[in-house]
């Protein structure tokens, strides 16, 4: 993809993307940005903060001719990127793709496909919940059947219910090299929520509770992590921070025990927590990136134009955040604000 450019700005840095920024995903100094396309294929593209740095590879899954396409998540660790593309007609068929850094290939690891094309419904084989840091690139699959069916259908069976949909197959995988290996299946194995240190934290679709597993699924918390909700989990050394009604909780990655209270700012809306590091965690609130260090509840915030922020992370480089413009051909922005820059904005 041609037409990436670096505009520095005092000491954050903003990458302008041709196209539309649908998701991004940080490890260290590298962002692995999803990019819509307005006609032809998507494309994950790899940006190695602050320089002009960057590999671009297309999402071939899109290409497959439907008018509805995309990729719907990306996730990066270490030198290797991982994105769900899809492709819709009276279907979405959805495909796990990843590549490595410096290598032009993309492969295939996973395929799916589901109802939820023209007929806009949920049964089927699915992808998704890709997180990634250091040597640990993770993704979920599952199946699901809807208990409300068209008439003539064949019953759902037995799995996890929640939320009318009943849920099985569900199986945590990782990559090794480029090829999927199985962590863990069962109910207990879905949905991953976040990824540290060759760590993974899953939640329970029907409780919220979070349980941590290594890498070979092992369970590591003594005590499962309670009161969560899916307004996002975020997961960095000892701490786990979830977020409930208008304030996050953070819990202690190891017994699951509460250890404090982070009130968000009043009226300012519904809240996503995105990221996690070294105390400091990131979430959304409409068109602000917000970050609160954990320790003493100082906050700042980032308002992007337009209407909304699209993604953030934050790694030990600093965070980067996500937004598209109103308009133009190069609409997408992913911004880059060092650590020390943050800190200094947190006193």
């Amino acid at each position: 993809m041609s037409g990436l450019a670096q505009a520095a700005g005092g000491s954050t840095t903003t990458f302008n993307v041709p196209g539309v920024v649908t998701a991004i995903g940080a490890d260290g100094p590298r962002v692995a940005i999803a990019v819509r396309s307005s006609s032809g294929c998507d494309h994950a593209v790899v940006w190695t903060a602050p320089g002009p740095a960057s590999q671009t590879y297309t999402a071939e899954f899109s290409c497959a001719g439907s008018a509805a396409h995309g990729i719907t998540e990306i996730a990066i660790a270490g030198n290797r990127v991982e994105w769900v593309a899809t492709a819709s007609g009276n279907t979405q068929d959805m495909a796990l793709e990843a590549a490595t850094a410096g290598r032009p290939k993309v492969s295939t690891v996973a395929f799916g496909s589901n109802a939820a094309g023209a007929a806009g419904l949920v049964d089927g084989d699915w992808i998704g919940r890709l997180y990634g840091d250091g040597t640990l690139l993770v993704f979920d699959t599952w199946h699901e059947c809807a208990l409300s069916r068209p008439e003539g259908s064949a019953p759902c069976g037995q799995g996890l219910l929640a939320g009318g949909t009943v849920y099985t197959k569900q199986t945590l995988w990782k990559l090794v090299g480029l090829t999927k290996a199985k962590i863990r299946s069962g109910a207990d194995a879905f949905e991953a929520v976040a990824v540290d240190g060759g760590r993974v934290a899953l939640q329970g679709i029907r409780d919220g509770s979070v349980i941590v597993v290594d890498s070979h699924g092992r369970q590591l918390t003594t005590g499962a992590i309670t009161g969560a909700t899916s307004s996002g989990t975020a997961m960095q050394g000892t701490q786990v921070v979830t977020l409930r009604g208008t304030s996050m909780q953070v819990w202690d990655a190891s017994t699951g025990h509460l250890n404090g209270v982070v009130p968000l700012p009043a009226g300012k809306g519904a809240a996503v927590i995105r990221d996690l590091q070294n105390g400091v965690v990131v979430y959304l609130q409409g068109r602000a990136v917000r970050v609160a260090r954990l320790a003493d509840s100082r906050q700042t915030a980032f308002v992007v134009p337009g209407r909304r922020a699209v993604d953030a992370q934050i790694e030990a480089p600093g965070l980067f955040y996500a937004y598209n413009a109103t308009s133009g051909s190069s609409r997408g922005r992913v911004v880059f604000v060092p650590w020390a820059t943050l800190v200094a904005k947190l006193h």
